[in-house]
């Protein structure tokens, strides 16, 4: 419920200021209740925002004001671990890809949220990140090192995925031997976890 605080930002992004001893003060307000704040010499304003919040909620003389910066998940990895996000995200594609044609009845399509629980635009990448930061230490020691995340961060989706996606796996994109392993993972390791 920020939108009435941002409202009254105006008066600090219009910079109507008043001096007194030196010293700047604006008016802020929320509703009918004003209050005088003093604003510190380096003040920055920083409001971090949903991209559709902020266009779609947002007053546009207030968008118009700010500064525009957009930041997603994939911006704080390096190129390797970049790369990592993608080959993730094709496993997502083939772990959600059913082939039913042979079953007669017809494709059956499955989107990454409805096989992952809590899946959005940024998870692989977020899983990702989790991952190198659990693993770190091992990051000098191992030439590895970027399948082991790889595989780890397909477990952790894995850990997300419901059953139905799992004992569907048989039939989706990956090879048998894969979809096997996995579904012994969901079903029997991951369980005495």
């Amino acid at each position: 419920n920020l939108q009435n605080l941002y409202e009254s930002l105006y008066d600090a992004l219009n910079q109507y200021y008043v001096y007194l001893a030196g010293q700047k003060y604006v008016d802020l307000g929320l509703g009918t209740h004003r209050v005088k704040c003093r604003v510190h010499p380096k003040f920055r304003l920083i409001v971090i925002e949903e991209k559709e919040v902020v266009y779609k909620q947002f007053p546009i003389p207030l968008i118009n004001r700010l500064e525009k910066h957009y930041l997603d998940i994939n911006t704080i990895l390096d190129k390797d671990h970049r790369g990592t996000v993608k080959d993730l995200e094709t496993w997502v594609k083939d772990f959600t890809t059913v082939k039913t044609e042979h079953l007669l009845m017809g494709q059956q399509n499955y989107s990454p949220c409805d096989i992952f629980v809590g899946y959005h635009s940024d998870t692989c990448a977020s899983v990702v990140l989790q991952v190198l930061e659990k693993l770190k230490l091992q990051w000098y020691e191992d030439d590895n090192f970027l399948t082991k995340v790889l595989r780890e961060a397909k477990c952790v989706l894995l850990n997300c995925a419901t059953p139905d996606s799992v004992i569907r796996l048989s039939s989706s994109k990956l090879d048998t031997f894969t979809a096997l392993e996995l579904a012994q993972e969901y079903f029997k390791t991951q369980i005495g976890r």
